[in-house]
């Protein structure tokens, strides 16, 4: 059975320190999926451009593709810590396609 902690709050409020305690969990950022579609469409990464990017991601029905993307790196591990899930939408999609009820930190 997969464990999977998901780490909410704005950015600089520490997601990113809490994740390096958590030992024997395997760390994943939405921030992540953001910059590689941000070099994929623009072919590379400035404030301007990510802005951009995360507003595509958070219209329409793409909190959704986000959620798809997220999974896909996940799904292959049993211990996980994700960092930076911004919205209701994107934690409802995710916790569908894992069929996981995650911890919410």
């Amino acid at each position: 059975m997969q464990k999977i902690i998901f780490l909410v709050g704005f950015p600089g409020c520490g997601k990113g320190t809490v994740a390096k305690f958590a030992h024997g969990y395997r760390k994943f950022a939405f921030g992540d999926i953001f910059r590689e579609e941000c070099k994929r469409r623009y072919g590379k990464i400035n404030p301007v451009l990510m802005e951009k990017t995360v507003k595509w991601f958070h219209t329409g029905n793409r909190p959704r593709l986000l959620s798809k993307r997220m999974w896909a790196r996940v799904k292959p591990h049993k211990k996980v810590i994700i960092d930076g899930c911004r919205n209701k939408l994107q934690f409802q999609e995710f916790v569908r396609l894992s069929k996981v009820k995650p911890i919410v930190v």
